[in-house]
């Protein structure tokens, strides 16, 4: 399983504000070349806390993906 992440000079690239509150969205890609998306609330009205959020999220991601 993999997360698309591609570079991009969004700041909130995978966030998605919803009446107010912020959200992850990511698109994951299995190994049998299916996709997934994935669609988190992260609690917050804050796009600074969002993006502190999403940062820790796909940090998290990406370490059990290397473990």
């Amino acid at each position: 399983m993999s997360l698309s992440i591609r570079p991009n000079k969004n700041p909130n690239h995978h966030l998605w504000l919803n009446n107010g509150s912020w959200w992850l969205n990511v698109v994951e890609h299995r190994e049998d070349y299916t996709k997934q998306r994935i669609r988190r609330p992260l609690g917050t009205k804050d796009v600074n806390q969002a993006r502190r959020l999403r940062d820790e999220l796909m940090t998290n991601w990406n370490r059990k993906e290397a473990a």
